[in-house]
């Protein structure tokens, strides 16, 4: 009996996870900014803290360091060689670490990522498409998550905090 609950509950996740992840064709991938690292550095010193309380307990709050990079689509607009809104194709990533007991980077914690779609994927959240993937760079979840979309909405220019 437990063996079969087990077999029956694994199958309907299986079915759950096809159709939220794998309904997109064009779904982000970790190739797609496997090599983030290397991308244009948005943010000179590391982001630290949360002294207006927005982050509410996400990207580990005070207990974080995030570093922000983007992919040379969108490197234009950081640049302010290019106006706002992002281009299609813009990828931003924001890695974020544990700080360690000297207070320097310590082990990576999660990356999320935003990548604004073709005119029409999300029309009502200018079209941004939200990844959260692990450590490894993992795709964990994607598409046009709550989560992200809530906290995001707030942005002025076009839903990215870290632009000019």
């Amino acid at each position: 009996m437990i063996g079969r609950v087990l077999v029956l509950t694994t199958v309907i996740a299986l079915l759950l996870a096809s159709c939220v992840t794998y309904s997109d064709k064009d779904r982000l991938k970790t190739r797609d900014f496997k090599d983030f690292e290397t991308w244009h550095k948005i943010n000179i010193e590391p982001l630290t803290g949360d002294g207006d309380g927005f982050l509410q307990g996400k990207h580990l709050e005070n207990e974080g360091i995030r570093e922000v990079y983007t992919n040379r689509i969108g490197q234009p607009v950081f640049q302010g060689d290019s106006s706002l809104p992002f281009p299609s194709g813009t990828i931003i990533v924001k890695d974020t670490y544990y700080i360690d007991k000297d207070q320097t980077k310590g082990r990576r914690w999660n990356i999320t990522v935003m990548r604004k779609r073709n005119p029409g994927y999300d029309p009502e959240h200018g079209d941004w498409e939200y990844v959260t993937a692990g450590p490894r760079k993992g795709v964990r979840h994607q598409g046009t998550m709550e989560l992200c979309i809530d906290c995001h909405i707030v942005a002025d220019k076009d839903y990215v905090f870290t632009c000019r």
